[in-house]
């Protein structure tokens, strides 16, 4: 637990507090929502998008129990693929459409190959937006980061964290913008 609350705090330093008032993030395998709270603490309007209804339903519980307005947290139940393919057909509310900061933090598989195409579109729609990404797998991080910097983002730090001590289970933290 203590390991968690270092990556939560370290990715609550990159977001940073948003000094503009119409700034959104997403918050994409949002899970419970956690990466949520933490954007919209920092005054970011946030949309989480989760495809386990249960924990979707635990982060609107999560939002309220922490006294968010609704009106600067939203939370999607349905799949990452299925929210980006919305969004490039502007189906999504006009604060939201270009973020500002997108967090990501997918299963160990990593991203499928749609996610990928559709962040880098995000990347042309908003060359500023900021991309933290979370993994627990090196490899399938590695390959992503790999098609992210072709497609025009840079690699700016990679940070490590020993989750597990005397075991091989390392999570990362990269930004990329």
């Amino acid at each position: 637990p203590w390991m968690a609350q270092k990556i939560y705090h370290r990715v609550q330093q990159l977001v940073g507090h948003s000094h503009k008032t119409n700034a959104s993030a997403w918050d994409l395998y949002s899970g419970v929502g956690i990466f949520s709270l933490i954007m919209a603490k920092a005054g970011y309007h946030v949309m989480g998008v989760e495809e386990n209804p249960f924990a979707s339903k635990d982060a609107e519980l999560n939002a309220k129990e922490n006294d968010l307005p609704e009106r600067s947290l939203y939370f999607k139940d349905q799949s990452v693929e299925k929210f980006l393919e919305e969004t490039s057909q502007q189906a999504l509310a006009e604060e939201l459409q270009k973020p500002d900061v997108i967090v990501v933090n997918p299963s160990r598989k990593g991203l499928s190959a749609s996610v990928c195409e559709g962040l880098l579109l995000q990347k042309q729609k908003n060359p500023y937006t900021k991309v933290i990404y979370i993994s627990c797998e090196a490899e399938s991080l590695g390959n992503n980061l790999k098609t992210f910097v072709e497609g025009g983002y840079k690699l700016r730090q990679l940070e490590s964290f020993d989750m597990f001590a005397h075991t091989d289970k390392i999570e990362w933290i990269a930004v990329l913008d």
